[in-house]
């Protein structure tokens, strides 16, 4: 009996250890290993003439692959080396193994043969037939290929796409082969995707679609495991990683933006287009104002005006004051379209109104009295004024108790007696009346979640208008939709922003008066004594470095650092390059007056200086002002500084942004043409600004901040200043540690 209970316990024992094998066998790849590829480069692919590739030597790079490859590269913990070559060129140097990874390649089975494709598609893309407007290529006559030349790249999907269709089609064409995407002069047509578009060449066929993966070289030990689990992770994080990309880069690609047989009779049949708008309606219209059009019907007007005119019709443009009558003379179709209209489907279906596309979209601020919580929204001040808001706020707080009102100012006065405890409207306009009402303190505000979209509203039996005006819609770039909006922060002058940044500036303007008028003459009475004369200079500059900081909320060590790293590398350049004829004496006035680089800041709208995020072109243009602004303040100070003390605090603040390559601000000098101060303190200005948390980013460690300016990924500096950057590795670290967070490492 024992035997025959050992035996059984033996063959359990060899049972169970099968089963481990077998699932040792059937999942090897549970267990987690090392990445091989982890602290290599990478070749990549790159062609700056697409979406998927931006940016030309010595650019900020950008696009669709970039910004992907960046993201997967930041989990596989590898770098790349991008090397410039046309698709066909990329093609054959993945195939030799001179490239590691290339984007946007189509799967075939020859390409299988000479390289690997990632597991996981990049995307997926349409093919077209294009044309110029002035083609005889009609999207309604595929006959009117017959005979004509048709431009595709070499060796790309697309020419076996094109072949394929013309046969199945019966159209005779010549093809003619290119090494880009760009078409040839010459031809009649060329093949493209909606990742890709030209100008105003506009899709007339499609021809088939794919998808498209990151070509990888075959020949590149564990590349093809480490690239796939990288983009794994990618995805299993971001599911929707590739689709908020494409959305993001190739949403307007190949928009058609020349009007079609049954548009373009529409117009001739309705030569004058009447739109109806809401006046003094900022941010959405504003379009008779008397200082100059506003708002972003205005944009919307001067695209739509010069597609209707091209072909014998006219927009005429009828102010409203009042909703209702607005409305009313729409419903009696007397007005073709109406704007603005937030598009609420629900209420368009009810009362038969077709919506048009969203033109712009703001986010929702509720405004209130009490302590902010849920209980806000049980009883909600609606205004008739606005009758579109109402949608909003039933489909959203259907709960909730609501209480009419004539006008908004009669909801405002509503919520501050007590008759309602909140209103919702845009943004914009909270802030406007915030700067308005808000005398008595007593009214608050608060960003709802998401944004509310506006477009236009369009009579039922106009199907033809409704894709005119998307046409025009799609033609604007989102920029000028920002431009929009941020043109009426600035010119309005009443909102909350833009008033609170004035009365900031103004009251800092005070404060800069009265500390330079003591200081001033607390400077006169020891202007004999060097030294003393000297702690006036420094205790002038600290005020006014202090200044700045409260400003822009930044951390009060952040001086400190500043005049750190400047001290260390001034300290090893004075040493190791005499040339410069930097002195104890002149390398602590530019210690000192480092803590002046920013002054000009305190002139910089609230809306930007503390925005949490990239700024819009626009945005930086207004931000990179506080250069020349600065250093028009500091004018104003010479006469209670040393005449030193006075021209190094001006170079450091003026030139602080300028460049080696020339290609900084505000006046693109060059070289050594910007002076040392400038010099030393910009890459001690770049270094914090890395090493540090900002507002609309986070830090990095010293390691990486070494090497991104190192790499020059922060600017262009002076290699002088880059050897005394690399000499001073370990006195920059030591530096940030004295005053306090100066980096997250953990060094």
């Amino acid at each position: 009996m024992k035997k025959l209970e050992s035996t059984r316990k033996r063959k359990t024992r060899i049972g169970l250890v099968f089963i481990l094998f077998l699932i040792m066998g059937i999942f090897p790849g549970n267990k987690v290993q090392a990445n091989e590829l982890e602290g290599m480069t990478l070749r990549v692919g790159y062609a700056p003439e697409g979406i998927f590739m931006m940016g030309e030597e010595g650019e900020p790079r950008t696009g669709y692959g970039y910004e992907y490859l960046q993201r997967i590269a930041g989990y596989g913990g590898w770098t790349y080396e991008y090397i410039s070559a046309t698709f066909p060129e990329q093609l054959k140097m993945l195939e030799t193994g001179e490239l590691d990874i290339a984007v946007n390649i189509s799967f075939t089975e020859e390409r299988k043969e000479v390289m690997d494709f990632s597991e996981l598609p990049m995307g997926e893309e349409n093919y077209y037939i294009c044309v110029q407007p002035e083609s005889t290529i009609t999207a309604d006559d595929i006959s009117s290929l017959e005979g004509k030349i048709i431009a595709v790249t070499r060796d790309s999907y697309q020419l076996q796409l094109l072949r394929k269709w013309l046969k199945e089609k019966k159209i005779n064409c010549t093809i003619v082969e290119s090494d880009g995407n760009s078409p040839k002069e010459g031809v009649d047509a060329y093949v493209t995707m909606d990742t890709y578009y030209i100008g105003n060449w506009n899709p007339v066929f499609k021809i088939g679609e794919s998808r498209y993966y990151f070509g990888l070289n075959k020949e590149k030990e564990g590349l093809k495991e480490a690239f796939d689990n990288a983009q794994r992770s990618v995805l299993e994080i971001t599911p929707y990683y590739a689709e908020q990309l494409h959305t993001k880069y190739f949403g307007k690609t190949l928009v058609n933006g020349e009007l079609n047989k049954k548009e373009q009779q529409w117009i001739k049949e309705n030569t004058i287009i009447s739109l109806g708008y809401y006046d003094d309606f900022l941010p959405y219209s504003d379009y008779h104002s008397k200082d100059k059009e506003q708002g972003y019907l205005s944009f919307i007007l001067n695209q739509l005006k010069e597609q209707i005119m091209e072909y014998g019709g006219m927009v005429e443009a009828i102010p409203y004051t009042s909703m209702e009558q607005l409305k009313k003379d729409f419903d009696e179709k007397k007005l073709h379209l109406i704007f603005p209209m937030y598009l609420d489907l629900r209420m368009a279906e009810k009362q038969q109104i077709l919506l048009s596309d969203e033109a712009v979209s703001l986010p929702l601020s509720v405004i209130y009295r009490e302590v902010y919580s849920q209980r806000l929204y049980e009883k909600i001040a609606l205004t008739k004024e606005d009758p579109f808001q109402e949608s909003f706020i039933l489909t959203s707080y259907p709960l909730a108790e609501y209480v009419y009102y004539d006008s908004l100012e009669e909801c405002i006065d509503a919520v501050l007696q007590g008759q309602a405890n909140c209103t919702i409207v845009n943004t914009m306009m909270a802030e406007k009346i915030m700067g308005e009402k808000n005398s008595r303190k007593e009214l608050k505000y608060y960003h709802l979640t998401g944004q509310r979209g506006v477009g236009f509203g369009i009579r039922k039996e106009d199907s033809s208008l409704l894709s005119i005006i998307n046409r025009s819609l799609q033609q604007i770039p989102h920029t000028t939709m920002e431009k929009a909006v941020i043109d009426y922060a600035e010119q309005s002058g009443q909102g909350r922003s833009e008033k609170r940044a004035k009365e900031i500036f103004i009251t800092w303007v005070i404060i800069l008066i009265m500390v330079l008028f003591t200081l001033g003459l607390y400077s006169q009475v020891i202007r004999k004594k060097a030294k003393r004369q000297q702690q006036a200079n420094n205790e002038i500059i600290d005020v006014l470095g202090t200044v700045v900081e409260y400003r822009s909320l930044e951390s009060g060590q952040h001086i400190k650092r500043v005049k750190g790293f400047t001290e260390v590398l001034g300290n090893y350049m004075m040493k190791e390059y005499p040339e410069y004829g930097l002195t104890r004496k002149k390398l602590d006035i530019i210690v000192s007056a480092s803590a002046l680089h920013d002054i000009g800041k305190v002139a910089v709208p609230d809306h930007i200086l503390l925005k949490p995020g990239k700024l819009t072109a626009e945005e930086f243009e207004l931000m990179k002002q506080h250069t020349s602004k600065g250093s028009d303040i500091l004018k104003h100070i010479h006469k209670v500084m040393e005449p030193e003390y006075a021209k190094v605090s001006h170079e450091i603040c003026r030139y602080h942004h300028e460049r080696y390559d020339g290609k900084g601000y505000p006046d693109h000098l060059k070289e050594d043409e910007i002076p040392i101060a400038a010099q030393l303190v910009s890459i001690a200005d770049v270094y914090d600004a890395l090493t540090n948390e900002r507002c609309y980013k986070v830090a990095f460690s010293c390691e990486e901040a070494f090497q991104m300016i190192l790499e020059g990924q922060c600017g262009s500096f002076s290699p002088k200043l880059l050897d005394a950057l690399r000499n001073t590795k370990e006195e920059f670290i030591k530096c940030s540690k004295t005053y306090g967070k100066g980096d997250r490492s953990s060094l």
